[in-house]
């Protein structure tokens, strides 16, 4: 049954009946119809225009100052990092042999935050581009100056500045210029009042407004409690009813999700009917009340894709996903993408996650990521079960057997992504013999920073050693990049014994680059390049 909305929120009505109403009144008549009547209905009140649009650029020149002060915040959190980064691989180069492998592990993450800084300045910067070419062209509107040649969105903007007679809601959508398109706009004036939080700030409009569709905490900032609420409910609603996105994706990053606000989403997303393929929910931790809410609702959801990295959800919000998998009557058909990466789930929230796809549950899953949760070589045995083979014997033997059935309902990974944890040399050796037992399987087994040392390489050679020289193409791909690889006799070993058995496909076998072994072309023989990839 689905929460009933908060008494902070004055969303209730508009998305259950106003919101609704309205959609359908403009799908029936037409978004550009219902626009050109909208524009037509006053067009002589030139002074009101050029008040409206004043205060709309000011509005705009507010957030661009804003959205400047983050870049250079983001900007300058870059640099710091890149020169901490240089200054780390100096020291790898100047004292090799005091490099640990902690060291290699702490100088991987701040390779990886350099480059996720690098990335979200690089979108701020896009975002304070497009607003500085907003705030241009309404200025220019103001001072009644004309681009030669005139754009097809000036000659949009100039239109919609003309007030209606109709609501504030209309007027203050038509004059934001910043809303282009027709749907969103009918969608804001049938939502009501409350679609004056977004008309008001362009972070809003841009979240509202972009393909694909995101939500993040700087969209939300100068939003009280509730019109956090509200705008929370408007973008469920939006993302459920919106045109022109057909995987239905809600994505929400940086945010803090209080109970209420997780329920006040719900709400919206049950109200409008929403069917979601997508979820992805990056660095919004919540308490386990919410957690639970969100996971229960989404249970209900056609998900093909569910990215849950970076919210600490610990072993008890991997039993609540559990919980809501087992009870969910579409993600058993649907659900091919599973992220947990940065969780701390630790080898008992593995488990709990092992044991569910050990049931079958969730047959259909190809990709399930579990990258930096802590997990140790106690927890390879439990990942390994779920790699066994499914031979062409196993598929046609129609006597009945009980592990026959158990491992055709287990999923067909194309990719298990385990990087950052400490499964160490013996935990590897056991999922890298699993995988090639099944070469002509695609899968990409990703055993990056993972404490694994030559040993693990020594034990994979005796294994394939041991098998019948039977070479088969593979399309199995195993990736050990940033461990602690350090005997270049191992690894000509290792080639050898896999070329034994193996015909290399598409990817490398191995992929070793930044061990604490220099590996090249010089080291190592060309035969072997095709297996490994350094």
């Amino acid at each position: 049954m689905p929460p009933s909305p908060s008494r902070n929120s004055t969303l209730a009505k508009p998305v259950s009946a106003s919101l609704k109403e309205g959609l359908e009144d403009s799908k029936h008549h037409g978004y550009r119809e219902q626009s050109r009547r909208q524009r037509s209905e006053g067009s002589g009140c030139s002074e009101q225009v050029a008040q409206e649009r004043a205060a709309i650029v000011a509005q705009l020149e507010e957030h661009l100052a804003q959205m400047r002060t983050n870049l250079a915040d983001s900007e300058r959190e870059w640099r710091d990092l890149q020169e901490r980064k240089c200054v780390k691989e100096a020291e790898q180069k100047a004292m090799p042999s005091a490099w640990t492998a902690e060291s290699a592990q702490a100088l991987a993450i701040l390779t990886q935050q350099v480059l996720e800084k690098k990335r979200f300045a690089g979108e701020m910067e896009k975002k304070v581009r497009s607003l500085e070419a907003q705030v241009t062209e309404q200025r220019a509107l103001m001072s009644g100056q004309r681009k030669p040649p005139k754009s097809d969105r000036s000659k949009k903007l100039e239109q919609e500045f003309v007030p209606s007679s109709g609501s504030k809601v209309k007027r203050e959508a038509e004059s934001a210029g910043a809303v282009q398109d027709a749907a969103l706009r009918a969608f804001l004036d049938a939502a009501g009042p409350a679609a004056n939080i977004i008309l008001r700030s362009a972070a809003l409009r841009d979240a509202f407004d972009s393909q694909p569709r995101e939500l993040c905490e700087v969209s939300l900032e100068g939003c009280d409690l509730a019109e956090r609420i509200q705008v929370l409910s408007l973008f469920s609603a939006w993302v459920a009813v919106a045109d022109g996105d057909p995987t239905r994706a809600m994505r929400l990053s940086d945010l803090n999700l209080s109970e209420e606000e997780s329920a006040e989403m719900i709400g919206a997303l049950d109200t409008c009917g929403a069917q979601l393929e997508e979820w992805e929910m990056t660095r919004c931790p919540t308490n386990e009340s919410a957690s639970k809410l969100l996971l229960r609702s989404l249970a209900s959801q056609p998900l093909r894709r569910l990215s849950l990295g970076y919210n600490a959800l610990g072993p008890a919000g991997a039993a609540s996903l559990v919980a809501a998998a087992a009870a969910s009557d579409s993600w058993a058909s649907s659900l091919e993408h599973l992220g947990l990466e940065m969780n701390g789930l630790g080898d008992a929230g593995c488990n709990t996650i092992t044991s569910l796809l050990s049931s079958g549950v969730l047959h259909r899953l190809e990709t399930l990521e579990l990258g930096w949760n802590e997990l140790s070589p106690c927890s390879a045995e439990d990942l390994a079960a779920l790699l066994g083979p499914v031979t062409t014997d196993l598929i046609n033997s129609t006597a009945p057997d009980e592990n026959r059935q158990h491992r055709l309902c287990l999923p067909r990974f194309r990719r298990l992504g385990l990087a950052g944890n400490r499964l160490g040399s013996l935990g590897a050796a056991k999922l890298m013999q699993t995988a090639f037992l099944e070469p002509s399987r695609e899968l990409e087994l990703d055993l990056s920073m993972n404490h694994i040392g030559s040993p693990a390489l020594e034990q994979l050679a005796e294994w394939a050693n041991g098998l019948e020289a039977n070479p088969a193409q593979v399309f199995t791909c195993i990736g050990l990049e940033w461990n602690m690889v350090d005997d270049v006799e191992v690894v000509k070993k290792v080639a050898t014994a896999l070329a034994r058995i193996s015909v290399p496909g598409p990817r490398s076998l191995l992929r070793l680059a930044n061990n604490e072994t220099e590996l090249d072309a010089v080291t190592l023989p060309a035969e072997y390049f095709g297996i490994i990839d350094c």
